[in-house]
C-alpha cells in the first residue's frame, strides 16, 4: 500500500518516465515518442499493449483546472505531458498504470508470460475475497514472482524489519556494514519517521483503500509470501549462530521443528503482526543483534546526526507535498485536493 501511494505522490509531482522503454525478449512494448517539444506517437501495435495514462484523454488532467487555483505546474525536461496533480481515483482507474502490482511484475519471468501483452489483464481489479477472484493470467504472474523470489534471489530484506535485514545480509554475504542501518534503543533513524505514504494513508477513507487494494492484491499476496520466506530463512541463520544466546535459539528451534501449522506463530514471534506491533521476544532479540553488529565494527549513529536527519526529513516532506499540490503540517495533517483526501486543516500559531 505504501509503495503504491508513494508512486502516486511521485506522479503528482510530475514524474512520468516518459522516455523509458518497456522491453522484453528484445522487443519494445512502449509507444515511441519524439524528443521534441510535443509528443508524437509512431504508428505501432505496441499501443495495443501499453499507453501512458497521462496521454489518454479519459485519464489526463486538464492543466487549466490547476492554473486557476494558483498552483504552479510541474515542468519536466523536454516539455512533454505529465500527470501532475492527478487525483487518486483517476490514478487508480487507469488500466495501463504500471503501479498496479508492480512488485509482482518486476519479479516474474515475463518472457514465459507473453511479456507485456497481458499488462491490462494483470491489472484487472480483484475482489476482496480469496484466490477465486484472480483470473488465470494473474495466478500465473503471481506464481512466477514467488518462484523467482524463492529460487533466484539469495537474500532480501523487509524495510520494516531493518535489524533482521542487516543481519541476513551480513550473514549471507559475509560482510559487515560500516554503520548501523537501524536505530539503537536511544537513537532513532530516518526509517523510524513517518513517510509520505504513511501520512497519506492515514487520511484516506475506506472506499479509497478498497480501490487501491483491488489493484495491488497480487503485490499483497507476494508480500505475505515474502514475510513467511523471510521468517524461514532468518530462523535457519539464527539457530546456527553460536553468538545468539541459547534461550533464543531453543525457542526458535522448537517452533521450527514442529508441523508447519505452528510457523505462523513463529512469524508473529519474530515479526509481529501487520500493524507493526513488536512482541517482547522480538525486541530482546533485536537488541542482541544490534549489540552484535557493534561488536563486529558497525558504528552507531550519534544523536546529533539523527537530529540533523530529522530536520532534513521534515523539510523534504513539506517540499514534496507542496510540489504535489498537497499541504502538510509537521503533525501530519493533510489538505489540498478535497476530491482525493478529506482531512480538516489544523490551524498553526501565527498563520491563518
Amino acid at each position: 500500500m505504501e509503495r503504491y501511494l508513494s508512486e502516486w505522490l511521485h506522479v503528482r509531482r510530475g514524474g512520468t518516465w516518459h522516455f523509458s522503454r518497456l522491453r522484453c525478449t528484445g522487443h519494445n512494448y512502449s509507444p515511441v515518442f519524439s524528443n521534441s517539444t510535443g509528443p508524437k506517437a509512431e504508428s505501432s501495435l505496441n499501443y495495443t499493449f501499453y499507453q501512458p495514462c497521462y496521454m489518454l484523454p479519459k485519464f489526463s488532467v486538464p492543466h487549466h483546472q490547476f492554473e486557476s487555483d494558483g498552483i504552479k505546474l510541474v515542468r519536466r525536461r523536454g516539455n512533454h505531458p505529465n500527470w501532475a496533480h492527478v487525483p487518486l481515483n483517476i490514478f487508480v482507474d487507469c488500466p495501463y498504470n504500471l503501479a498496479h502490482n508492480r512488485q509482482v511484475r518486476m519479479l516474474a519471468d515475463l518472457t514465459r508470460l507473453g511479456c507485456y501483452r497481458n499488462l491490462v489483464n494483470w491489472s484487472v481489479p480483484t475482489g476482496q475475497t480469496k484466490h477465486q477472484s484472480l483470473i488465470p493470467i494473474q495466478r500465473d504472474l503471481r506464481i512466477s514472482a514467488k518462484h523467482s523470489l524463492l529460487t533466484e534471489i539469495r537474500v532480501f530484506g523487509l524495510i520494516e524489519h531493518i535489524v533482521y535485514t542487516q543481519y541476513m545480509i551480513q550473514r549471507s554475504l559475509n560482510i559487515v556494514f560500516r554503520q548501523l542501518l537501524t536505530r539503537t534503543s536511544n537513537v532513532p533513524l530516518q526509517s523510524d519517521h513517518k513517510t509520505h505514504a504513511m501520512l497519506i494513508r492515514s487520511a484516506l477513507n475506506a472506499s479509497q483503500l478498497r480501490a487501491i487494494e483491488s489493484r495491488i492484491q497480487l503485490d499483497t499476496e507476494l508480500y505475505r509470501f515474502a514475510r513467511a520466506l523471510f521468517t524461514r530463512r532468518l530462523c535457519l541463520y539464527l539457530i546456527s549462530d553460536s553468538s545468539i544466546p541459547f534461550s533464543f535459539r531453543r525457542t526458535i528451534r522448537t517452533l521450527l521443528s514442529h508441523r508447519p501449522s505452528l510457523w505462523a506463530g513463529l512469524e508473529y514471534l519474530l515479526l509481529g503482526d501487520r500493524s507493526n506491533s513488536q512482541p517482547p521476544f522480538a525486541r530482546r532479540l533485536e537488541d542482541v543483534l544490534i549489540r552484535g553488529f557493534i561488536r563486529r565494527g558497525s558504528v552507531p549513529v550519534i544523536s546529533f546526526d539523527v537530529d540533523s536527519i530529522k530536520n532534513r526529513w521534515v523539510t523534504k516532506l513539506a517540499a514534496d507535498f507542496k510540489k504535489a499540490g498537497l499541504l502538510t503540517a509537521v503533525t501530519g495533517s493533510l489538505i489540498r485536493d478535497n476530491k482525493t483526501i478529506h482531512v480538516e486543516e489544523e490551524e498553526e500559531d501565527g498563520e491563518d
